[in-house]
């Protein structure tokens, strides 16, 4: 009875479900664009010596 009620809660068969399961995919293309910005503007803002090359 469970895994019926479950079954029925979790099938993504609502109208809305068509617009919003390619959200996921939308959001991490999102965070690895940010993510790059955020790097190259970093690395912009500190030329020359890099934290790993004064660790080495």
């Amino acid at each position: 009875m469970l895994t019926a009620a479950a079954d029925l809660l979790l099938t993504p068969t609502p109208s809305w479900w068509s617009k919003t399961w390619l959200l996921p995919w939308y959001a991490a293309c999102l965070a690895a664009l940010g993510w790059a910005l955020a790097r190259a503007r970093e690395k912009r803002a500190a030329p020359g010596v890099v934290e790993w090359d004064r660790a080495a």
